[in-house]
């Protein structure tokens, strides 16, 4: 008995290890440290040692290579399985969106911006932003060929440079509403004055608490939509 009980005891052993060994290499691959197949490399090693370091009294126990071999394989699945439900869980998942009450106005209508930063993961999470307010929005006129070239004409100032953390809760949301005159506050000669038609991109973004500045180039989220502004 007291042989049978060290058996039974070095396979839980074993189990547990094979197990852990699964699940460390398996949650290293999911943050891109090593690539999947160094797994493998991980298992046999821990088996090699394994074989010098335990006796397992294979013939009076009738332990195959089989039965060995289908317990580490289904350790593994089930190591991974775990790791992978657990990574899914704990790993942070958004979605930033803006949009606008209309696709086209006309000149010197207000234009009505919504964003809003969804948590759709699973548990409460937060995040940091270099600004009090997180939410900001930059509006671009697109000019040049295609509208290739975009020229800032407004944002929702004055920005605040503090670092403040959010919390959302799964399913939750955080949302800003912002509306725009079409005046122009960027460029000198144009300061205030109802802008021009056009077609225009407006980008809201929260920067990012360690970017250099405050821009939507430093951002830890970013969303854009376009409109259209006529005369007529």
């Amino acid at each position: 008995m007291k042989g049978k009980s060290s058996f039974r005891f070095n396979i839980l052993m074993f189990s547990a290890a094979v197990f852990i060994l699964t699940s460390i290499a398996y949650a290293l691959w999911l943050t891109q440290a090593f690539p999947l197949w160094s797994i493998f490399i991980f298992l046999v090693i821990f088996v090699l040692l394994f074989a010098f370091i335990v006796d397992i009294p294979i013939d009076k126990f009738k332990w195959s290579a089989k039965k060995t071999s289908l317990l580490t394989s289904s350790i593994m699945i089930i190591a991974a399985i775990v790791t992978q439900s657990t990574w899914t869980i704990v790993t942070p998942n958004w979605s930033f969106t803006v949009s606008t009450d209309k696709s086209s106005y006309m000149l010197g209508e207000d234009v009505n911006i919504t964003a809003v930063l969804k948590n759709t993961g699973f548990i409460t999470h937060s995040f940091k932003s270099k600004v009090s307010e997180p939410v900001l929005i930059i509006v671009f006129q697109l000019l040049g060929p295609g509208g290739t070239v975009p020229v800032s004409v407004w944002w929702n100032s004055p920005w605040e440079e503090n670092i403040s953390e959010f919390l959302i809760m799964p399913s939750q949301s955080l949302g800003r509403s912002f509306s725009w005159n079409q005046t122009n506050i960027s460029n000198p000669w144009f300061w205030n004055q109802t802008y021009m038609p056009s077609t225009y991109r407006i980008t809201a973004f929260i920067p990012n608490a360690q970017g250099e500045v405050i821009s939507d180039s430093y951002a830890l989220f970013s969303a854009s939509t376009r409109i259209n502004v006529t005369s007529s």
